[in-house]
């Protein structure tokens, strides 16, 4: 779902309303706002949106994009050639310009991957992005990248995007384990160091070699 609307009220029944339909295995996307400061814009900072900055030609965050701590990922908004009203075409910047980019590569993406969920495609999504620099709140995991996230699927399936929870308490409802901004992928990061942890076990034996003498060996 593409948003391009929004404010910087918070509300708690808003925040709920979002929840249950990514419950449903659904994407929302939305624009991060196009005030130019560091604040929060709902609905694209609750951690169930994925908020989206907008990027310049020289791929630095446009001036009027809304930056803070749950934008999530950038795409191209300024100066954009679009459709307008009485058949022809303008050319207009902000963020709504930059939302539609990643709403687009993730529908065409998830198209080829029906059976990844919403987590999933996120995940991708994140770890596919073009960073110029780590994760800020600025630009988010940076530029989206749709040839990457797709060939990563093809190659590696919905695992690409999976991650294990950290231990048996954590919630496999979707709304629960979305965080939003830089700590999305911060999540998915410390759990790939802790799912690549092996565990090692010493033996220890005692063998008697051909003139009777007792060697000690031992092996992980």
């Amino acid at each position: 779902i593409n948003l391009s609307i929004g404010g910087t009220k918070f509300s708690a029944i808003e925040k709920g309303f979002y929840e249950k339909i990514y419950n449903q295995d659904v994407l929302l996307i939305a624009a991060a706002g196009n005030t130019g400061i560091d604040e929060y814009f709902y609905p694209a900072s609750h951690p169930t949106l994925i908020s989206v900055a907008s990027m310049d030609i020289k791929g630095m965050r446009s001036k009027f994009s809304t930056f803070n701590n749950q934008v999530e990922i950038a795409a191209p908004g300024s100066n954009i050639i679009s459709t307008y009203p009485g058949n022809t075409y303008e050319m207009f910047s902000g963020t709504s310009a930059a939302v539609p980019h990643v709403s687009g590569v993730i529908s065409k993406v998830w198209a080829h991957f029906p059976e990844c969920t919403n987590n999933e495609i996120r995940m991708a999504l994140l770890k596919s992005a073009t960073p110029s620099i780590l994760c800020n709140n600025l630009k988010g995991h940076g530029l989206v990248q749709a040839q990457v996230m797709y060939d990563k699927l093809l190659s590696r399936g919905c695992k690409y995007g999976t991650f294990r929870p950290i231990n048996q308490n954590t919630s496999s409802v979707p709304a629960d384990i979305a965080l939003g901004g830089c700590e999305q992928y911060k999540r998915l990061s410390k759990v790939g160091k802790w799912s690549k942890r092996k565990k090692t076990t010493k033996i220890k034996a005692t063998i008697n070699n051909s003139n009777g003498r007792k060697l000690k060996a031992s092996s992980t």
